[in-house]
């Protein structure tokens, strides 16, 4: 794996910068960037310093290597990550992402919404992790990007199918309405 897995003391984001990182005291496994947003019933994220952030289409340049998956969690910044690597990722070379949906996405100024909303205009299409046949449509799609519990989380799997991006329309904020 050394040959294929490269690490970069970098964060990913929609702009280069530097962002401010926020840390849970006595958790450094939740921390978050630009916001100190953190569970209900837990202690608040305090500042702990910087980070450098990038977009990954100014990591990535055409021809893109062919990569099998991505997986991005990182704690409500998902959005901006995807809008970073926009050429990337509906270039067809990334072939599937593995992410979460998280409350914290609304500390970041985004929402299930919109983040499922890139994925489909990029050309993937939504799985469940280890449900590899079908695909998440119709009211369970619904269900999944009109959930607003506060302590929900969702990992969710994006695919292209047959390797090749298929771009659907985007959801309407509607489909909330009636929920």
């Amino acid at each position: 794996l050394r040959n294929e897995i490269e690490v970069r003391p970098i964060g990913l984001g929609d702009n280069a910068t530097n962002v401010p990182i926020f840390a849970e005291p006595g958790n450094a496994g939740h921390s978050v960037l630009s916001a100190a947003f953190g569970e209900d019933g837990k202690a608040v994220p305090v500042l702990t310093g910087a980070v450098s952030v990038a977009r990954l289409d100014d990591i990535f340049q055409p021809p893109y290597p062919h990569i099998r998956l991505v997986k991005i969690d990182v704690e409500g910044f998902e959005t901006k990550v995807v809008q970073g690597g926009w050429n990337l990722f509906s270039s067809g070379a990334v072939k599937s992402v593995f992410f979460e949906l998280s409350p914290f996405l609304i500390s970041q100024h985004s929402s299930r919404l919109e983040l499922i909303n890139l994925f489909r205009e990029s050309g993937f299409v939504l799985k469940r992790p280890h449900e590899e046949e079908e695909t998440i449509e119709g009211y369970e799609l619904e269900s999944v990007v009109c959930d607003s519990c506060p302590h929900c989380f969702a990992n969710l799997v994006a695919v292209l199918p047959d390797g090749k991006p298929v771009v659907q329309p985007p959801l309407s904020a509607d489909i909330c309405n009636s929920w």
